[in-house]
This record gives C-alpha cells, structure tokens and sequence, in this order.
C-alpha cells in the first residue's frame, strides 16, 4: 500500500549506520537492512549529507530512493519521531565510517595464504608456550586473587584482542565485499561481547562467507599467541582468556562465527531438532539438536562449577576486600548467564 506524505521540505533522517561501497550503500536500522544498488555519486553524497545532518530534503534524492528511504522507516516527519528513554548496551557502536579505513588496511591479510600463515604462526607459538596458556579454572582463581592493577591489566588484553577479532572480520568483508559496517557493543547469552556488522556478506560467495566467518578469530589467536611469550603473568592471563574466547568463537553454538561458517560458507542450513518429522526434519537438525542440547548442559555445569569455585575461595578468605567483593558480584553475574544459556538455547527447539 502507498504512503501518503505531507508537503514539507525537509524530513528526519535516523539510520544507525550507513554502509558505503563502489556503486551501492547498505542502511541499517535496528535488525533490519536496506540495501541500496546503482547509486550515483551525487545520491551518495546527499545520503551522506542526510546521515551526518540526520535531516533529508525529499527533492535533494531520486523519488525511488526516496520512497525506498520512507518504506524502510529511516525517515520520519517531524510528528512521527519519539525520543529514545534511556540507552540500550546495543546503542553504543563505532561506525562504519571510522571502520573501513582500518579495514582497508588490515584487507590484505585476510587472503587465504595470509590466514594460513597467521593459523600455522598461531598454533606454532601456542604449542612451544601451551604451559602458559591459562585453564579457565586457573584464570578464575588467578582473577579472585589479582590486585585491581592485575585483573585492569588482563582485561585491556582481553578487550583489545576483541576488538582485533571483530577487525578481522571487518577487513575480510571489505576485501570480499568492498564493504563494512560498524562495531557495536551488544550481548552473548548474557556475556558482554563485540559484533561487527557484515551485512554485506550477503554478496559474497560461499568461499568468502567463510573466510569472513573465520578470520576474525584467526587475527585474535594471531595477537594472543604473541603476548602469550611475554613473561608478564597479567599479560598472559589476558592472552590466555583471549584464546580460550576465540576458540569458543568457532564453536557452532548458535549465532557463534562457527555456527555462521556452516550456514553461510558451508551453505548447510540448521535448525536444532531432537525428534524427527518425515519430510520435515533433516538429519543434520537432528545432529545439531543434539550436539546444542549437550553443549548447553555443559555450558551451564561448567558455569555452575566456576560459580561454586568463586564461593568456596571467598568463604575460605572471608574479606570486604576489593577483591572479594568483586568475586562475589562475579558469582552472582555466571550464575545469571547460566540461566540466560539455558533458556535461550532451549527457546531454539521450538522455532
């Protein structure tokens, strides 16, 4: 059904992000993605104009943009436009515009060849340091016991190398694509985590899903295993929780770097199912029903462990020290993800 628009002038213009390549843009709102073909130089720039201003004039573009513009609901009069209460953890991003030149830059290093040699670098030096490669158990204890200068020090690692992952990804999208999105703070079945937005992994072809899907934890254990020989115990600890996060990445739990390399590369198409329906059910739902719903249970038991870990340590040391307070609050904070796991994995079944 048509719109009917108002004569006016001018119209808010409230895009999250906007996606630039050669000949086409991507507008991204919330989940959803407008993609946007054959765009002149002189629409991209007004579009640019649109974003920075967050106004449009609706004569500045063509009227097909314009109409694709008002359908997807990035532009608004002004009676229409609510102001946002408070601020959501998924608000806070590093745009595209500030990504792809670090994209750009890094691109060459997601070649095949330039994978391979960080993949073989990577597990050469974590195999010669494996000793310093922390258990999670140990890096528990280790982060109970730390001074506030220790457990700082470890969690910048940690972060960066995040971040460094989520480049990777980042760069082997716009080598494949010509195109990127940003980096936005957001959430993993409660865990605080950074996801980079690939939308327009969607024009590349199986080969590069896949290399997009994998590089960026490739880039991750790249960095960690070179901070893994520095003989500094709070480096190490970083670098080792970074590893273990990477390689938990690739672990095809859903919406994982894993999980999208078997959609998207693989072009195998999953849905976790543990009874099977003639005509309805493939055998791969079935593995991967049961794979998830044993994954799950671990996930939660091995958080659950780590919960009762923290408790026996604090009662053993009973303190209203900084780091007994934090342990406690930690405790509290798993045995939530432990309950977010559960719950949202076993939502999954019945979609």
């Amino acid at each position: 059904m048509r719109q009917k628009i108002k004569s006016m002038s001018y119209y808010h213009f409230n895009a999250d992000d906007l996606i630039w390549g050669e000949t086409r843009a991507i507008v991204t709102l919330g989940a959803k993605r407008l993609l946007v073909e054959n765009i002149s130089t002189n629409q991209a720039n007004r579009l640019r104009h649109a974003f920075t201003t967050g106004r449009l004039e609706e004569k500045s573009v063509e009227p097909y943009l314009f109409k694709q513009l008002l359908d997807f609901g990035v532009i608004k009069q002004a009676a229409d436009v609510k102001t946002p209460r408070g601020l959501s953890i998924n608000g806070i991003r590093l745009r595209s515009a500030y990504v792809t030149p670090i994209a750009r830059v890094m691109s060459n290093g997601t070649t095949p060849a330039a994978l391979m040699f960080m993949s073989l670098a990577a597990l050469s030096a974590v195999g010669s340091n494996f000793a310093h490669v922390w258990p999670v158990d140990k890096l528990t204890l280790w982060f109970i016991k730390a001074s506030m200068t220790e457990a700082l020090t470890a969690g910048i690692i940690f972060v960066l190398t995040g971040a460094i992952h989520e480049l990777g990804h980042a760069a082997a999208s716009y080598r494949i694509t010509g195109m990127v999105g940003g980096i936005r703070l957001t959430t993993y079945r409660g865990l605080p985590s950074l996801a980079t937005d690939v939308s327009s992994v969607a024009l590349a072809p199986p080969h590069g899903k896949a290399i997009i899907a994998l590089s960026g934890a490739v880039f991750q254990v790249f960095i960690s295993s070179i901070l893994l020989c520095i003989a500094n115990d709070s480096i190490r600890a970083g670098a080792s929780a970074s590893i273990l996060s990477a390689a938990f990445t690739i672990i095809p739990l859903p919406n994982t770097d894993g999980y999208w390399f078997i959609k998207d590369g693989l072009q195998i198409n999953i849905r976790p199912r543990l009874i099977f329906e003639f005509n309805k059910t493939r055998y791969t739902d079935i593995l991967y029903g049961y794979f998830l719903l044993i994954s799950t249970i671990y996930l939660i038991l091995f958080v659950l462990s780590n919960v009762v870990a923290i408790i026996f340590s604090i009662a053993a040391h009973p303190s209203l020290s900084f780091s007994a307070i934090g342990s406690f609050m930690l405790a509290i904070y798993l045995a939530f993800v432990s309950i977010t796991i559960g719950w949202r994995n076993g939502a999954l079944f019945f979609s």
